[in-house]
């Protein structure tokens, strides 16, 4: 009899054991999963070129969230990172609001031939600024922004010069004198 309950008792922990594992097998599989659906469930504006790698995300796996968040935290020193990387090449960044690709001086030529009709700077400009929102989106369909600075700021530069300069000064001594 006690041979009897050695062996049940046996068997019954060898199948707990097995359950464990199991449930935990599982559970990482699950977690698996969710982590790399969530890489493709976060939607973000922009479009991504194929070739192009992403910059700031530390695995190929990682969610965009993540990338995002990373981001916020370290903008730009991810896009240092990636521009003295991938110096002669495109490379896609990851913000919260949207994905930029990065293109290399090479292709400034050939974007200076796009008609604005395909390559409109407002229209990225107003997108990256909540344009609905801010206001900024006034500028887009009209030349309302150019006639402002060519009619009243242009005539009035002067009164602006000493203001900008000193302005300029500030800035210079406190934020880039640093970098040096």
């Amino acid at each position: 009899m006690e041979q009897a309950m050695t062996d049940v008792y046996h068997f019954a922990v060898a199948k707990l054991n097995s359950t464990n594992t199991t449930l935990y097998a599982c559970g990482i599989a699950l977690a698996l999963i969710v982590v790399l659906s969530l890489r493709n469930l976060n939607y973000t504006r922009g479009v991504k070129l194929p070739e192009a790698p992403i910059v700031g995300a530390r695995w190929w796996w990682e969610p965009l969230f993540i990338t995002k968040y990373r981001y916020n935290t370290n903008g730009w020193q991810i896009i240092h990172d990636g521009y003295t990387k991938y110096k002669d090449s495109p490379f896609t960044v990851v913000r919260p609001e949207s994905i930029i690709t990065v293109l290399p001086k090479k292709y400034v030529h050939e974007l200076r031939n796009v008609p604005e009709s395909e390559l409109y700077s407002f229209q990225a400009l107003a997108d990256d600024l909540v344009g609905r929102y801010s206001g900024i989106d006034i500028m887009l369909g009209s030349d309302l922004n150019f006639h402002a600075v060519q009619n009243k700021l242009t005539p009035r530069i002067g009164a602006f010069t000493e203001v900008v300069k000193e302005e300029l000064d500030f800035a210079m001594e406190k934020d880039f004198l640093k970098c040096s």
